[in-house]
């Protein structure tokens, strides 16, 4: 009885006891073993016992296949009760409709009350979608007036815009008519191709622009003119008469003696 000391009774080998009861080897017992804990290679048999049920508990029964099911390595397949369902039929289904307020649904066909008064189909066909940024619209023709004067209008002719101002870009359109000018009408030795007007030069010849480099601006009093000679009737400068003024000098000249006498 070696091996009993206060700390415990140790069996199956000669060291001290570290609880009440260390058992080295195996136990075989033909009743029950009660005690507030057991440890078994350091392993918690209570909390290895609860960790054990919480697995159990996340896991279903086992399954048993019935009427066109099949089980194979934890894959669950229908066989469709004669024809094979695949999942590609499957998503082609809605979730099952549940009629709501003003809704009713009698062999899959779902109705509107309307919420107090009954809207058909052809009360609907008579809307349009509403129009966005996005949508083409096409339309025989247009009237535009303002809120104030909308019963009081000339209606449009097919393919016609009508309203009192219209704005192109941002720019008034009587703004661009303004800034043009009215339709030139061909004339004589005139002709207008393509907005380009030309002139055949009158008189019975047509004039070009070799004629034209030919000539000389218009001489006017504000020209300056660089010559060797002017050959002219008459020279007036600043309203003076230059022949006349010539004259009356010489005149002057000659009533004066030709020389001049020196006297000490």
């Amino acid at each position: 009885m070696s091996n009993i000391t206060e700390n415990g009774f140790k069996i199956g080998a000669s060291t001290a006891a570290t609880e009440a009861l260390d058992v080295a080897g195996n136990i075989l017992a033909s009743g029950s073993i009660i005690g507030s804990s057991a440890i078994i290679n350091g392993v918690n048999i209570e909390s290895g016992l609860s960790s054990l049920q919480s697995d159990l508990d996340a896991k279903k029964n086992v399954l048993i296949a019935g009427t066109n099911i099949t089980i194979v390595d934890n894959t669950i397949s229908s066989s469709g009760g004669g024809s094979d369902i695949t999942q590609s039929d499957l998503d082609t289904k809605q979730y099952v409709l549940i009629a709501g307020t003003n809704i009713t649904i009698v062999d899959n066909t779902i109705s509107s009350s309307g919420g107090g008064s009954d809207i058909t189909q052809l009360d609907l066909d008579l809307k349009q979608a509403v129009l966005t940024y996005d949508n083409d619209l096409v339309l025989n023709s247009i009237v535009v007036k303002p809120r104030f004067t909308k019963e009081n209008y000339t209606p449009a002719e097919d393919g016609e815009i009508r309203c009192d101002i219209l704005t192109v870009a941002d720019v008034n359109i009587s703004t661009l008519f303004s800034s043009k000018q009215d339709t030139l009408v061909a004339g004589t030795n005139i002709t207008i191709v393509d907005n380009a007007i030309s002139s055949s030069g009158g008189g019975g010849s047509d004039i070009t622009q070799e004629d034209l480099d030919a000539k000389q601006d218009l001489i006017i009093s504000s020209t300056n003119l660089t010559c060797i000679t002017i050959n002219a009737s008459s020279a007036i400068i600043n309203s003076v008469d230059i022949e006349t003024g010539l004259t009356s000098l010489q005149t002057q000249v000659d009533g004066n003696n030709p020389y001049l006498m020196m006297f000490s």
